[in-house]
């Protein structure tokens, strides 16, 4: 599975130096030594030993240089976008967080953490904005900036809820119920998994 997961020169190059060590313990595991009952012997312990070292260290190198994974930027798909303020300025670009969540686990924690208290489905205004139509939208910010509700702005949001508060609604509310970091990275993606399904 591994092997058919990586590039094809990654491959072969593992493949070849992991196949190596293979043959070399097969041979000396069960040919030679029909041949040769004292194998490896005095005289030959020593080549031997050298032989097993340097193709298993051959073979730790290989897999720490060819079956690493792309660099975690390539992987995580990221794009950047951009904040916009009122008149048109933009501001620092910002990562957008890959989706990856479960839109199912999402919900559970919606219920879980008590989200649903502040936080309606259906459009209604609340403690905290509704999450029908968040994801994507534009959403004015109490200092005057408009951003938009991509992934990464909804992961910050639930991450840091003080960082980028929308306007009309009052800091350190979201903050004083669920403390920074109680939210696992995994737990914060399955819930803008599941905003982004509340159109």
């Amino acid at each position: 599975m591994l092997i058919a997961a990586l590039q094809t020169s990654h491959a072969i190059a593992l493949g070849l130096i992991a196949g190596a060590f293979i043959v070399f313990a097969l041979v000396v595991a069960l040919v030679i030594p029909r041949y040769r009952p004292d194998f490896p012997g005095e005289n030959g312990l020593k080549p031997f030993l050298a032989c097993c070292v340097v193709l298993f260290v051959a073979t730790l190198v290989a897999v720490e240089l060819f079956a690493g994974e792309p660099a975690e930027s390539e992987a995580s798909g990221s794009t950047e976008t951009t904040a916009t303020t009122g008149t048109g300025a933009t501001t620092a670009p910002t990562t957008t967080q890959p989706a990856g969540g479960i839109p199912t686990k999402g919900k559970e924690l919606y219920t879980s953490l008590g989200c649903v208290g502040c936080h309606s489905l259906d459009g209604t205004s609340g403690t905290g904005p509704t999450f029908k139509g968040l994801a994507g939208s534009q959403v004015k910010l109490s200092d005057g900036k408009t951003v938009t509700a991509d992934d990464a702005y909804l992961a910050k949001s639930i991450a840091d809820p003080d960082a980028q508060v929308v306007a009309g609604f009052q800091p350190g509310i979201m903050s004083a119920v669920i403390k920074q970091g109680a939210v696992s990275e995994a737990e914060i993606a399955d819930l803008v998994a599941f905003i982004d399904t509340q159109k």
